[in-house]
């Protein structure tokens, strides 16, 4: 079965005129808000937010939306307008940002990535430097007694430089 192609308009418009979705399950904790709104101010729009053809609601991009109006009622906003059929709004609101939300990152690639990059900016620094310390920190120091070891006793990480393994405690 070939993938239906449902976006049926593209374009920009006032933040003013996007609308709310009142069945939006996500709230957004002023730590991402000032992460969303370093990274317009850096980046700009570089994803359009979603609407509904028809409800007329935000499917996704309420948090940019309400940045957006922060800067001013008129302050442009691109947007996409998907074709979702009513019955199949409120299941795609649901799983949009979570199946995003589950992939992972792979910590060589995360780690060569971030040595590229230098930024000024206070807030996305931070997030980085979170993200270093979670996806990448790992203590690769071995436990100080062995009483045996062999191919069968179960480890529970792996270094993914050296392939050295360990149980214990990540860092």
């Amino acid at each position: 079965m070939a993938f239906k192609i449902n976006t049926v308009e593209f374009g920009t418009q006032r933040a003013d005129q996007f609308q709310a979705n009142p069945l939006n399950p996500r709230v957004h904790p002023q730590h991402q808000r000032d992460v969303i709104n370093a990274s317009l101010k850096r980046f700009g729009f570089i994803a359009p937010v979603i609407v509904s053809k028809r409800s007329g609601y935000l499917i996704d991009g309420h948090e940019r939306v309400w940045q957006a109006l922060a800067e001013g009622d008129d302050t442009p906003v691109p947007y996409v307008i998907a074709d979702v059929e009513e019955d199949h709004e409120a299941e795609l609101i649901l799983t949009y940002d979570k199946s995003t939300m589950m992939a992972e990152y792979d910590p060589v690639n995360l780690q060569a990535l971030l040595a590229t990059i230098n930024t000024d900016d206070e807030v996305l620094g931070a997030l980085l430097k979170e993200m270093e310390e979670e996806y990448i920190s790992i203590d690769i120091t071995p436990p100080k007694t062995f009483p045996s070891y062999n191919e069968t006793i179960e480890t529970e990480y792996c270094c993914p430089k050296c392939g050295y393994e360990w149980s214990g405690k990540p860092k």
